[in-house]
């Protein structure tokens, strides 16, 4: 990929195309991210406008392959005398970021645009969700990018806590300066997200149950259960029972409603009762 850089009256200005037909677009020359440039647009600024375009060599990296590059880079300052930081930052300048693949979450551009200039990586969360990583020096931008996301805070102790955002699906946490984010696809990981930040803070929940006498009836009669980790599985949510709250123990696969959960039971133990029937048939024979 190569970009022209297009000075005129003291001005720098970038300028790119996406092919030969196109019209040129101009930009500020702080923006890295733009299209590939040709030898002639160069070429025709300088003839046509008396501008000064030079062509430069532009690399295109995800977040993750520049952050090793700087790494690297950053090596090279103590181990190659040769190597300056007029080197470095010319060399960090010359890459093109390209951003995360955020296509599955249903996100707002201007969310999209926020996170990638906020995190620097991206991997796996515990819970096989998509979570980027990054860095702040002070808790004032923390909380402005975790508000300009949309969430809400959920646990703060200044140092550390999480926030979250139901709409969007996103738990945005931080610890000491560093920042995280976790974006789920549907409902169900979303909340598995949730509860386990929760369990990590020993906060309640927003959805928390309560196990009082008329859940433990009702939830005894339609599961056939009555202990309060019993009901938490089965429900897919937590349930509080004194100052005790119990969460469900298999998070990737909650139920949605507890109508749900009731039609699952009573499907389990019908096939339950088939199976016992045809072990009574097999003893027979």
């Amino acid at each position: 990929m190569r970009e022209v850089i297009v000075e005129k009256e003291g001005l720098k200005y970038k300028w790119s195309v996406n092919g030969l037909n196109e019209k040129p677009c101009v930009a500020d020359i702080e923006d890295n991210k733009r299209t590939a440039l040709t030898d002639y647009v160069a070429t025709m600024f300088s003839e046509r406008y008396g501008c000064v375009a030079t062509v430069e060599q532009v690399k295109e990296m995800t977040h993750n392959e520049y952050q090793k590059f700087l790494e690297k880079n950053a090596s090279r300052l103590y181990n190659e005398p040769g190597y300056t930081m007029e080197d470095y930052n010319r060399d960090a300048d010359s890459v093109v970021i390209l951003g995360f693949d955020l296509s599955k979450f249903g996100l707002s551009e201007d969310y999209e645009k926020l996170i990638n200039a906020s995190f620097s990586t991206e991997g796996e969360s515990v819970l096989h969700n998509k979570i980027l990583r990054g860095h702040f020096m002070d808790n004032d931008k923390i909380f402005a990018v975790a508000d300009a996301l949309g969430c809400e805070c959920a646990y703060d102790n200044y140092y550390s806590g999480f926030f979250k955002n139901d709409e969007s699906r996103l738990v945005f946490g931080f610890c000491e300066g560093d920042i995280t984010l976790i974006l789920c696809e549907d409902e169900k990981s979303y909340r598995a997200e949730y509860y386990r930040s929760c369990q990590f803070y020993k906060v309640e929940p927003d959805d928390v149950l309560e196990y009082d006498s008329e859940n433990i009836d009702k939830w005894a009669e339609s599961f056939d259960v009555a202990s309060p980790q019993e009901c938490a599985n089965l429900l897919g949510k937590p349930v509080r029972d004194e100052e005790v709250i119990y969460y469900p123990e298999n998070v990737d696969t909650p139920g949605n409603t507890v109508s749900e959960l009731i039609a699952d039971a009573s499907a389990r133990s019908a096939e339950s009762s088939v199976r016992e029937k045809d072990k009574e048939v097999e003893l027979e024979i």
